[in-house]
């Protein structure tokens, strides 16, 4: 009862001071702002989704649809591979959803080229750049992963075939830098930024700002990197993110990432924790490219927090055995903020052991996120469940319990913090043009 008590006590005063929003029950204002700060990655590869392994990709569309109504979703990032589904008109559905008070939830890709972009498991495989050879030649240096170099390390007749006609293939950030102008990765990122939003997609998570090599050992991010050269890598990225939103017809936002920078990590932060050099060898190197206006230099809507631990920022420099990720980390937000960057900042996947620390649960680590600044959050069941429909159902539950909890137990500051999100979101999402 008492609990009952301070969420009516609590939203009474956001909606009054929230003048932009419809009235609704308290309970439901409350859940509403929730639902809008999780991105839910979605598997639409699930068998059950997919009619070449008995299923039918309508039911993902009718689930994701009662995702939205349910839990107010701000959106959803799409994970697995179904050509079926993003083909159907009816997916416009998702797009056009209203979740909280006429908003629509994104519809996110990670969307970077290479082996990270919706076409890569139909085409990777075939791409001459998978043996690191172009139209132009080899490129010096580059290190093909697969197959061996003895293995049909020809160059092809013909450049970059494509045996689709709906969505074009494009060549990793390391490609773009070493082979395209800005002009040129501007002009292809807009044939991927117009194919992307034929297909319902309203929000790309990238461009990638990590500065590397591009493919040596030295960073996991490997060849999603565009130069080992700061400034390189920011005017590569501004053409990469100018290209899909003006190829899209401004319907996509996108998203650099990830804050404060992840080229010099070289463990993959999806496996465990992952560490990257002090904040002062960052400073020089890494944070750059994040130092130039997110908006007016990049054309971008949010900024991407990484997963990583940051020694001197996410946690003291003499404590080796920090794990608190920069996701986690209000110093990593304060410094974010104080760089000028006002609007949406979103987490990583949050579903990884570099953020479910000494067995935090996941409504845990979306307080926690939220408490240090995050404004919308990325989640998904755990992997032996995220196939399953009732596993989203449960996630989804126990978040919206988890913040809930968190509000009630301090509600002024914590009104505030979800107030600011929401508006936040808004904004970003007033920028898909229908």
């Amino acid at each position: 009862m008492k609990r009952l008590v301070a969420v009516c006590l609590f939203w009474i005063g956001f909606v009054t001071s929230h003048s932009g929003m419809a009235p609704a029950s308290n309970t439901d204002r409350l859940n509403g702002a929730i639902g809008q700060m999780i991105l839910l990655e979605f598997d639409v590869g699930a068998p059950h989704y997919v009619a070449a392994k008995g299923g039918d990709h309508r039911t993902a569309i009718a689930d994701m649809l009662g995702l939205v109504e349910e839990f107010r979703l701000g959106g959803f990032v799409i994970e697995g591979h179904n050509d079926a589904l993003l083909l159907d008109p009816g997916f416009a559905a998702v797009r056009l959803a209203e979740a909280l008070d006429g908003l629509p939830p994104f519809v996110a890709a990670n969307e970077e080229g290479g082996g990270v972009q919706i076409a890569s498991d139909y085409w990777f495989d075939h791409q001459a750049e998978w043996i690191g050879c172009t139209s132009l030649g080899e490129i010096p240096d580059y290190q093909a992963k697969a197959p061996e170099r003895s293995e049909n390390w020809t160059c092809p007749d013909h450049p970059w075939s494509i045996d689709r006609q709906y969505f074009p293939f494009l060549r990793n950030a390391h490609l773009m830098g070493a082979m395209w102008t800005p002009d040129e990765t501007k002009a292809h990122a807009g044939d991927i930024g117009r194919a992307l939003a034929k297909l319902n997609v309203t929000m790309n998570l990238a461009p990638v700002l990590g500065v590397s090599g591009g493919t040596t050992a030295e960073s996991f991010l490997g060849d999603r990197t565009f130069a080992d050269d700061p400034a390189k890598v920011a005017q590569w990225a501004r053409a990469f993110s100018q290209g899909i939103r003006a190829g899209s017809g401004g319907r996509i936002v996108t998203v650099i990432k990830h804050f404060p920078g992840l080229g010099s990590v070289t463990d993959y932060t999806d496996n465990g924790r992952a560490v990257t050099p002090p904040l002062t060898a960052l400073t020089g190197r890494d944070l750059v490219p994040f130092e130039r206006p997110v908006t007016e230099y990049y054309g971008a809507s949010a900024v991407m927090m990484s997963n990583a631990v940051v020694p001197g920022l996410t946690c003291a420099s003499a404590e080796p055995d920090c794990s608190i990720p920069a996701t986690l980390s209000k110093d990593a937000y304060a410094l974010l903020r104080d760089l000028g960057w006002n609007g949406l900042a979103i987490t990583d996947s949050m579903q990884t052991p570099a953020v479910l620390i000494n067995g935090m649960s996941m409504g845990q680590a979306v307080v926690s996120a939220i408490d240090a600044g995050a404004d919308m959050v990325m989640v998904k069941p755990d992997k032996a469940d995220k196939q399953k429909f009732g596993a989203y159902l449960a996630l989804l539950r126990s978040i919206r319990a988890a913040v809930a909890d968190w509000v009630v137990a301090d509600p002024i500051p914590r009104q505030a913090r979800l107030e600011q999100s929401v508006e936040r979101i808004k904004a970003a999402k007033t920028q898909m043009q229908p």
